[in-house]
């Protein structure tokens, strides 16, 4: 399990990605492939009105150049990092995680996600429900809905205290 960081280790592993602390910075994992809808987190993306909002995609796969050339059109809020040795850092440098499959099992990107303390946005599919219970440790929402995911990620960004709540393990 992840060890919390401190708030100036926090500030690091952020500058060392080059995200300042006043950004809101979301982490996606997972196989650049149509069944994680990586499309759908796309177009939520340009829903989201928040100007300090960034997305970084860890991951690789056989869509990324389509997803990098749809990506081209929101500017510097996606960054494609593309496949990751261990997640640890980079959950620590994030404020919440995001799961977008259309499909899924029992997510170990959301274990590892709730051990670091952070909340969980994920489609409801699959195994999600089981993990993400909503209002206590993330939220889910409709897969291919878009603006549902907009909605979601929309709370968390202007809702620190809320992103603190449902990162914490008891969910008070």
């Amino acid at each position: 399990m992840p060890a919390q960081q401190s708030i100036p280790e926090r500030a690091a592993l952020r500058e060392s990605l080059g995200i300042g602390a006043d950004k809101i910075l979301a982490l996606c994992v997972g196989r650049l492939v149509a069944v994680k809808n990586i499309e759908c987190l796309l177009r939520a993306v340009a829903l989201v009105p928040h100007p300090d909002f960034r997305l970084l995609l860890a991951g690789d796969g056989p869509e990324r150049e389509r997803l990098r050339e749809m990506a081209s059109t929101l500017g510097d809020r996606v960054e494609f990092l593309g496949k990751q040795q261990g997640l640890d850092e980079l959950l620590q440098a994030s404020d919440y995680l995001l799961l977008t499959s259309r499909k899924e099992g029992l997510s170990n990107a959301i274990l590892e996600a709730m051990a670091a303390g952070r909340p969980v946005i994920a489609s409801n599919v699959g195994g999600n429900p089981e993990l993400v219970v909503p209002d206590e440790n993330g939220l889910l929402y409709s897969s291919d809905d878009e603006e549902a995911l907009a909605a979601c990620m929309t709370s968390l960004n202007d809702a620190p205290d809320l992103r603190a709540r449902l990162g914490r393990r008891d969910g008070r």
